[in-house]
């Protein structure tokens, strides 16, 4: 149950200190690790500092307009809104991503998607290739490529024409939309003929039965970038049926995996012809990254 705690900050509650306790209270409720995490979160965005330096001055004070804004923000995470969508902002790899309730919010899992291309695909920082980030959503994937390598030239795709403006965002604040091209597309219904020389893809992997125990935050993103279909492996079997048509000979392919999916989605690449098929950990030893070649 949500603490009863009033929300009206009286003169005296405004300094760091005093707000990171008082926010934690608030979000009691939410456990200590993620009360704390939000609080300092929030009040990062409000002041804008980063995480290290909000404990070097805890008697500064806040002037009344960020107090108040700190506060109402404290009020929707209460109500169970994502920190990002606070915010608008997401952290992804080394880049800090504009994100919407239009878009799902990048996760640290998916960094190693991003990790595992770079250590295994074979290109060079100075690779010239392309690349089909599918699902894209803000574009967090094949932003980070595009920043790593710098001769790489990137096709950002997605059903939500308002999850590619917010991925146009992204490319813009970077100033890569020049190594970009943004199509709207079911994943590969409206792609044409083009061939790629690596596809990568987060595609919505929930089945039906975890919605019963989905977290309310999960709840407030887009349901088109998370339903899976009944057993959750709904757009696996369609991108296994289809990536090989759209990759070059040798073609790298990279798909997140939701828990337990590895070993089924392994094999239907396996069945559709795809070789050196390997399967990744995440940081918590979830088998969280099938990559394969076409």
């Amino acid at each position: 149950m949500q603490p009863n705690i009033n929300l009206n900050l009286s003169g005296s509650v405004n300094s760091l200190g005093e707000l990171l306790k008082w926010g934690k209270a608030e979000l009691e409720f939410l456990g200590d690790e993620e009360s704390r995490a939000s609080t300092e979160g929030l009040l990062c965005e409000v002041i804008g500092l980063e995480r290290a330096q909000l404990f070097l001055d805890f008697q500064r004070t806040l002037p009344e307009l960020l107090l108040a804004r700190f506060r109402a923000w404290i009020a929707k995470r209460k109500e169970r809104v994502p920190l990002a969508y606070i915010t608008g902002r997401a952290f992804f790899w080394n880049e800090r991503l504009e994100v919407n309730g239009d878009c799902l919010i990048p996760r640290p899992e998916t960094e190693i998607l991003v990790e595992q291309f770079i250590r295994h695909s074979g290109f060079k920082s100075n690779s010239p290739f392309t690349f089909l980030d599918l699902a894209a959503g803000s574009g967090a994937i094949g932003l980070a490529l595009l920043r790593h390598f710098k001769n790489a030239e990137g096709t950002f795709s997605d059903i939500s024409e308002k999850a590619l403006i917010c991925a146009q965002k992204n490319l813009e604040s970077y100033n890569l939309l020049t190594r970009s091209k943004l199509v709207a597309s079911d994943l590969f219904n409206d792609l044409g003929s083009q061939k790629w020389n690596a596809i990568l893809c987060n595609p919505p992997y929930l089945a039906e039965s975890d919605w019963q125990n989905a977290q309310p935050e999960i709840l407030l993103e887009p349901r088109l970038a998370l339903d899976g279909g009944s057993d959750g492996l709904l757009f696996y079997r369609q991108i296994a049926d289809k990536a090989r048509t759209y990759l070059t000979a040798q073609g790298w392919l990279g798909l997140e995996v939701g828990l337990g999916q590895s070993e089924t989605v392994s094999e239907m690449l396996k069945q559709k012809g795809f070789q050196s098929i390997s399967v990744f950990k995440d940081h918590h030893h979830i088998e969280r990254v099938v990559t394969a070649r076409a």
